[in-house]
């Protein structure tokens, strides 16, 4: 009987051993479910390898955003420090003030990208919250970016070159907002620890501070 099922069931049947009357509907009823039997399992087998390679793939797209992120806080700091470099070389010009609205709203776009990658959500299993490590050279990286935004806008009154847009005050101000937003985010995900979230965040309070303490003079 072991034997029959089996010759059935993977519809291989020899011939050696034949069902007869209603023992014929029973086989038929066997080789469909041996038939289903294999197709479930095959497609298991698929959804976990597919599982696998999306996995993969949207952890090197995660790990992507991050870089990315990184890269552009790293290349405003670099346009600022070449408006410092013209500041202590005595080099700068009335026209340069629009260097400093460039950099806020490209400054702006960053912060909004860090915003959605401090919060997301865990329902799915194809999102990846970051990591502390990560988190903290970000979380840094901002401060350290408010911190050169703060230099430069020293530079430009040291000069007596009006630097003040409404245009530029906006996006500074909306700066200084996302920044507030991804501080708030990060303590209700826990995503540093808490005596580093706060050094980072009287480190914060200060730099933003002056800056806003610039904007409203």
């Amino acid at each position: 009987t072991i034997y029959f099922s089996f010759v059935t069931a993977t519809t291989t049947g020899f011939g050696d051993i034949v069902p007869f009357a209603n023992f014929k509907l029973i086989a038929m009823i066997e080789v469909i479910f041996g038939l289903l039997l294999l197709a479930m399992v095959t497609s298991k087998l698929v959804s976990i390898k597919q599982d696998a390679i999306l996995n993969e793939l949207y952890e090197f797209s995660f790990n992507e955003k991050i870089s990315k992120l990184r890269s552009e806080l790293l290349l405003f700091r670099q346009h600022i420090n070449r408006l410092l470099t013209k500041g202590e070389e005595n080099a700068l010009k009335k026209g340069d003030a629009n260097e400093i609205e460039g950099q806020a709203t490209a400054f702006e776009h960053a912060l909004t990208e860090a915003c959605m990658l401090i919060s997301r959500s865990s329902d799915s299993q194809f999102i990846k919250n970051i990591d502390q490590i990560n988190s903290e050279i970000i979380f840094n990286s901002i401060l350290h970016s408010f911190e050169k935004l703060y230099e430069v806008i020293m530079i430009f009154e040291h000069h007596k070159i009006e630097w003040k847009s409404e245009s530029t005050k906006k996006h500074i101000i909306k700066c200084i907002s996302l920044n507030d937003d991804i501080f708030i985010k990060a303590e209700a995900e826990k995503t540093l620890l808490k005596e580093t979230l706060m050094n980072l965040n009287i480190r914060k309070e200060k730099i933003i501070l002056n800056i806003k303490n610039k904007i409203i003079e």
